[in-house]
């Protein structure tokens, strides 16, 4: 196909949109990407439900190589709060398309705040 050799993929801060993301995921499903390991989403307008569509409509043979999604910097999410709101839905999202065979190399979300110690 004509992504079959596509290894990486970088879309950072294009104005991607939940809408435009969910024809993403309908191009992976439609033509499989093989050897794409990475996908950099970046500095967008994605939501939780953005991704969550990308997830719907893949299906387990469309990224099976994909080891990092990179979703973080979404704006109109800078608060902190808000960020980690939504690195746990998408990190929930992950989990959700591992039981039904989808993205199983993708093993961690990315982290959506750098330089912040983990307190528990």
């Amino acid at each position: 196909g004509k992504l079959s050799n596509l290894g990486s993929l970088d879309l950072s801060s294009c104005q991607i949109d939940d809408g435009m993301l969910r024809q993403w995921g309908e191009v992976f499903s439609a033509h499989r990407c093989p050897k794409l390991k990475t996908i950099k989403l970046e500095g967008n307008r994605i939501s939780v439900d953005g991704v969550s569509a990308f997830f719907d409509v893949l299906t387990p043979q469309s990224l099976p190589q994909l080891e990092l999604l990179d979703l973080h910097g979404q704006e109109g999410m800078e608060g902190v709060e808000q960020q980690r709101n939504f690195g746990s839905a998408v990190e929930a999202l992950r989990h959700a398309a591992h039981r039904e065979g989808k993205l199983q190399m993708w093993t961690q979300a990315i982290e959506f705040i750098e330089a912040e110690p983990e307190t528990e």
